[in-house]
């Protein structure tokens, strides 16, 4: 029997589930108390009770749908049957799901009002004329009578928080769905989606995606044979770093990864600066709240711990759900190659920014790079950021016509920073 797309649109029902309703079927299920519906002779709710029915060999109950239900609605009244009962595997399969309903609802609503207006059109043309040419005027309403509107018409432009309550998700879902949709389309990746749609991790989906996408991303710009500017070394710091004088080195100012794994970093970050940088040098450094602990150790290992810095961004803030925690601030550390050099110059150890993601996922502020750079590196001095990601610290160096040198071990990224670089 045919399935009705309102009924096809649902995910399939799990395995286990499945054995267990055959077997609740085959032991004497009462096949009245819930009858197989069927519209416009296709099948459309207990798609699953007729399959199972079926393999045990009973009888299944079909009845016809009450066209009176939701209006004659059967998009509606598939949603209204399973969205709170059945077992979704997450809000985002289960609003995947909604928006199917939504958008079939949207097309049936179309060719329903297209078929009345034509039927108006040609009953129009029909209307008898005067000797003169004109229409005689009909005795019903000009406009026909009213096309009634769906509630969801009204809110097609709504805040995640009211797509989450018709929904019935988690509003953060709304969100992830949406950057899930975005990264599928440019990545030409529409199996995923179908593949969260039956039950695959969204939060996974979309970091399989993000790094498709940087793959993508780093093939195109190094095909596109972008030449590297003098000072960006291409490599792992910890290899390539040597490259870099001792003792010539004013400020690193750098952004390592925020990563549990990127934590065994720190320990070279720290070697390496205290080997390059002048005597009373400054390392600036982001760290990840999780690397806290660690960092702090690694890299006193090396310098001497100057000052804390909280950087306070403008915009979303992250949710930290392992901890309970929204996240308001992010961590700088500041280390010094045995002193300050001039601590006459007062800096604030709060900073603010604006949220810059143009260039790469973990971009930050050029405000930032800009202000630390200004007061802790001299004119003549050399900035250096081993974690160099979109160059960030490059352009604000350049712009504060400061010598520097960036390294970085991903080619592709490399290639971004360079032509970032090269516009600045």
């Amino acid at each position: 029997m045919k399935i009705h797309p309102a009924c096809a649109c649902l995910p399939e029902m799990a395995e286990d589930e499945y054995e267990e309703l055959k077997r609740s079927i085959a032991s004497g299920w009462d096949a009245n108390k819930e009858p197989i519906l069927l519209f416009e002779g296709m099948l459309l709710d207990g798609r699953h009770r007729w399959k199972a029915c079926k393999e045990v060999k009973v009888e299944p109950v079909l009845r016809e749908w009450d066209r009176l239900a939701c209006d004659g609605d059967p998009f509606l009244f598939v949603w209204q049957q399973h969205s709170a009962r059945r077992n979704w595997k997450s809000d985002e399969q289960k609003l995947l799901c909604y928006d199917k309903l939504e958008s079939m609802r949207k097309q049936a609503r179309e060719a329903v009002e297209a078929r009345a207006n034509a039927a108006r059109s040609e009953a129009t043309k029909a209307q008898p004329r005067t000797p003169d040419g004109r229409r005689l005027a009909s005795g019903g309403s000009s406009g026909g009578a009213p096309t009634r509107r769906d509630p969801a018409e009204k809110e097609s432009r709504s805040s995640r928080s009211a797509v989450a309550a018709k929904a019935g998700v988690d509003r953060n879902a709304v969100q992830r769905v949406a950057t899930l949709q975005k990264l599928a389309k440019d990545t030409k990746r529409p199996d995923i989606i179908v593949a969260v749609e039956k039950g695959k991790s969204a939060r996974r989906a979309i970091e399989e995606l993000k790094q498709e996408k940087r793959n993508q991303e780093r093939s195109a710009v190094i095909a596109s044979g972008v030449e590297m500017p003098q000072g960006l070394l291409l490599g792992d710091f910890r290899k390539v770093g040597v490259q870099i004088p001792d003792n010539s080195v004013s400020l690193f100012f750098t952004d390592p990864p925020y990563d549990r794994q990127a934590i065994k970093l720190f320990d070279a970050l720290g070697e390496l600066a205290a080997a390059k940088l002048a005597p009373g040098g400054s390392l600036i450094c982001y760290v990840g709240h999780i690397q806290l602990p660690e960092a702090i150790e690694a890299l006193g290992r090396h310098l001497r711990f100057w000052w804390p810095v909280a950087c306070i961004h403008s915009g979303s803030q992250a949710l930290m759900r392992e901890y309970g925690i929204r996240v308001g601030w992010k961590p700088m550390l500041w280390y010094v190659k045995k002193t300050r050099h001039d601590p006459s110059d007062i800096i604030k150890d709060v900073t603010t920014g604006e949220r810059q993601k143009e260039e790469h996922e973990w971009q930050q502020s050029l405000a930032e790079a800009e202000y630390y750079i200004e007061h802790l590196c001299p004119g003549d001095g050399i900035v250096c950021d081993p974690f160099l990601g979109s160059g960030t610290t490059a352009v604000a160096a350049k712009k504060l016509k400061r010598p520097w040198v960036g390294i970085e071990i991903d080619p592709g990224t490399a290639a971004k920073a360079a032509r970032r670089i090269g516009k600045s």
